[in-house]
Parts: structure tokens; C-alpha cells; sequence
């Protein structure tokens, strides 16, 4: 579409017993991506959302059973 940058990184991060290295390695990961949106799901536990949130205030999606989203 004229872009490189992906527009949004949604699933679940299988985080939830991850060390706080492995949710860093992660961060820095999303944040090479450069994307607009970031909507993490099943298997991320509070502290990662916590730390996620911390980093990408603007672009983080907490996403539950039931979320509806429109691109």
C-alpha cells in the first residue's frame, strides 16, 4: 500500500511465565516493527501489559473476549 511500516501486530504474546529479559527482548522486538497498533491477547499476563503499556502508551490495545476492532 505504499508503506512499510505494518499498521498493527495483534494475537496473544504468550508471555505469561516470561522473565522480565524475554518481555524486554519482546519490546524491543514490536518496537523495530514500528507499528501503529499493538493489541496483545491471550497469554500475556499483567506484568507484560504493565511493561507494554509503559513503552507504547498511544499504540497498546488491551484486547479481551469480545473486542471488536475496525481497520
Amino acid at each position: 500500500m505504499g508503506s512499510n511500516r505494518m499498521y498493527a501486530v495483534i494475537g496473544g504474546s504468550h508471555l505469561i511465565e516470561a522473565s522480565k529479559e524475554r518481555i524486554n527482548q519482546t519490546i524491543n522486538a514490536l518496537q523495530e516493527l514500528n507499528s501503529k497498533k499493538i493489541g496483545l491477547c491471550h497469554y500475556t499476563e499483567l506484568r507484560a501489559v504493565s511493561l507494554m503499556l509503559d513503552k507504547f502508551l498511544k499504540q497498546f490495545i488491551i484486547i479481551t473476549a469480545g473486542t471488536l476492532l475496525e481497520f
